[in-house]
């Protein structure tokens, strides 16, 4: 599976029919025919989701810690 990140916008391509099933089911994703990759905006929980089934790359794991940080940041006592 090949991931990509553009600004908030999360990009994959290549998921095997069980990766492509899964990450459906969480209705987090929309297929794009044309381009035939999975899009969708790359929110805390599509990326904890994700790294949950697969490794993410380095670049998707350091927005993951950042939008974590983040939402701890918020979060009251």
């Amino acid at each position: 599976m090949k991931m990509a990140l553009q600004g908030n916008t999360l990009r994959i391509k290549d998921a095997d029919n069980v990766q492509f099933i899964v990450i459906k089911s969480w209705n987090k994703m929309r297929w794009v025919k044309k381009l035939q990759e999975l899009r969708g905006t790359a929110d805390l929980e599509l990326l904890d989701r994700l790294a949950g089934l697969v490794r993410l790359p380095p670049d998707i794991d350091r927005r993951r810690s950042e939008l974590r940080s983040c939402t701890n940041r918020l979060k009251p006592f």
